[in-house]
């Protein structure tokens, strides 16, 4: 993987520094002409893909010359790294609740749809009449949890 650290001042000092010109014809086409530098950067970084997903592009208004930024992001790898975790987490808790739900019959007492057994397994102030709606209420939330983790990664 190329390093693709440095400061740029416009597409072309880009793709010319990087070695990208191969690259940069076949997303903008034969004979393309720059336009927005950091948007044509982003898309060229994109289109590279895998870890080059994580290069972050701004640029510092600050400078005259070689104003654009283009950095590693190792946060950015992280949290995609994170974000991953919690899909597998996700779906491994569904698969889990649905695996306990279907066995809870064999694996623990024989009326669990009683207040008294119910209880016992996660206690609560629901009434009897309330008790076959809470079977696993811990798992479903630590589930909802997890979505909700992950929908905040997302944002």
């Amino acid at each position: 993987m190329k390093n693709l650290n440095g400061e740029y001042n416009s597409t072309h000092h880009f793709i010319e520094a990087q070695g990208l010109e191969k690259e940069a014809e076949q997303l903008f086409g034969e004979g393309w002409e720059a336009e927005d530098d950091v948007e044509q950067i982003k898309d060229l970084i994109d289109n590279l893909g895998g870890l080059y997903n994580f290069y972050i592009v701004s640029i510092n208004e600050y400078k005259k010359q070689d104003d654009i930024i283009v950095e590693y992001s190792e946060e950015q790898e992280e949290i995609a790294k994170l974000k991953q975790r919690l899909e597998v987490l996700s779906g491994l808790s569904k698969k889990l609740v649905d695996a306990i739900n279907l066995n809870l019959g064999d694996l623990y007492a024989p009326d669990l749809n009683s207040a008294v057994d119910c209880a016992v397994l996660f206690p609560t102030t629901l009434k009897e009449e309330d008790a076959p709606d809470i079977k696993f209420t811990g798992f479903n939330n630590q589930l909802t949890d997890l979505e909700d983790m992950l929908d905040e990664l997302n944002k």
